[in-house]
């Protein structure tokens, strides 16, 4: 696994087929997360050691071109605008879209210090002092690496 560096730009093409006009709207909006801005908060988080501050990702969309089919295998193309504040057709006051723009949003530990819990952190359950399940993968992760 390599890490790219802060800033690093990746290009790559979104193919979609036989959708509405709502459907490529919500497309769209799920590509962006609703903020198609570079410098937007509202990134995903697809990496590894986000306590360390890696693993989030802002996707933009630069173009939008629509190509239609015709039975005549003729071809035609239509480019689309793609607004700052794509819209979607997702009810906005849904508990999972809420819950997964708050995880998306940087600014949701601004202030807050992030980071992996210690081997010397417990928890309690059934009266038994049992440590957190990093500690073993802590413990375990030169065993694992070799492969035994």
């Amino acid at each position: 696994m390599e890490a790219a560096s802060a800033g690093a730009e990746f290009v790559f093409r979104v193919y979609f087929d036989r959708i509405t006009e709502e459907q490529l709207a919500d497309l769209l909006w799920l590509i962006t997360l609703g903020d198609n801005r570079e410098d937007s908060p509202l990134q995903y988080k697809p990496g590894h050691a986000k306590p360390l501050g890696y693993g989030s990702v802002k996707l933009t969309a630069e173009s939008c071109t629509v190509r239609t089919f015709r039975p005549d295998f003729s071809m035609e193309t239509a480019r689309r605008e793609i607004p700052e504040k794509p819209e979607c057709s997702f009810p906005m006051d849904n508990i999972t879209l809420r819950s997964l723009l708050k995880m998306c949003d940087s600014r949701a530990t601004a202030g807050q210090d992030v980071e992996f819990l210690t081997g010397m952190d417990y928890i309690s359950r059934e009266r038994r002092e049992k440590p957190i399940i990093y500690a073993w993968f802590r413990e375990n992760r030169v065993t694992l690496s070799r492969g035994q």
